[in-house]
């Protein structure tokens, strides 16, 4: 119950992106995990030499969605994750991530295609993501509480204005 003076929010529009710096896809429901909305961010492209994270602002063009159509498995079983090559040193801004190189030709070289340069696509490894400002559940409800939400790329779940 809303008490007098307190700011009442209401959740509009879910939206997740399984591939970071990729466009995100509108949900009714989302299960939330301990590195937030469920299938957000899991995938991303990398450089296949150095391992840093390649994102929107290194290759705008990621943000357009390509004619063809790619077909990865959303939840791999670990029988199958297990002879997919793990690397554990993706530079991802600061931070260094783990990930798993997705073992499909095709795939890799559509990518590549799209993006006018060589990118594997990994997706998220065994260690735990990293969180930044949103983290701890008692600084998130003060900052809805003063609707002053500091976005990260690290924040488990983004809260937007309808503006942004």
């Amino acid at each position: 119950m809303k008490k007098e003076g307190e700011a009442e929010f209401v959740l509009q529009k879910i939206r997740v992106h399984p591939i970071k710096s990729c466009r995100g896809v509108e949900l009714q429901e989302s299960a939330y995990t301990s590195s937030g909305l469920e299938y957000d961010r899991k995938w991303m492209l990398v450089d296949p030499t150095t391992h840093k994270a390649l994102t929107a602002r290194e290759i705008p063009q990621i943000t357009i969605p390509g004619s063809e159509v790619i077909d990865i498995p959303l939840d791999p079983e670990e029988k199958e994750t297990k002879t997919w090559k793990l690397i554990s040193d993706v530079q991802l801004f600061s931070s260094t991530v783990d990930g798993y190189i997705l073992p499909f030709d095709q795939l890799q070289k559509i990518l590549s295609a799209h993006c006018s340069r060589e990118v594997v696509m990994i997706m998220k490894g065994p260690q735990p993501r990293a969180l930044g400002s949103c983290s701890s559940p008692l600084l998130l409800v003060h900052l809805l509480r003063t609707l002053s939400v500091h976005l990260t790329p690290y924040s488990p779940a983004f809260f937007l204005r309808d503006a942004t």
